[in-house]
């Protein structure tokens, strides 16, 4: 099962009204440094909802997402 197979099949629909989880399993996946087709593939994806695909295509964005790399760097060497 490849990243996209997983996040299409699994993670979508078990997070689809939970926003908590779905940045959960989106935490995972900016630590994994996945590309940006990758992300662009997912985003057109009919299985996200209209608040993942923004939040995708958010949080993913480079800039955000090496702030968001040093936040959790940060608390993972602090807890």
């Amino acid at each position: 099962m490849t990243w996209l197979d997983y996040i299409v099949t699994i993670a979508a629909p078990h997070s689809r009204y939970n926003a908590q989880q779905w940045f959960r399993y989106l935490r995972k996946d900016i630590e994994k440094d996945i590309s940006g087709e990758q992300i662009d593939e997912l985003y057109n994806n009919s299985a996200l909802s209209a608040f993942q695909r923004i939040s995708l295509k958010t949080l993913c964005h480079p800039d955000v997402k090496l702030a968001l790399k040093r936040v959790f760097a940060f608390f993972q060497y602090y807890t």
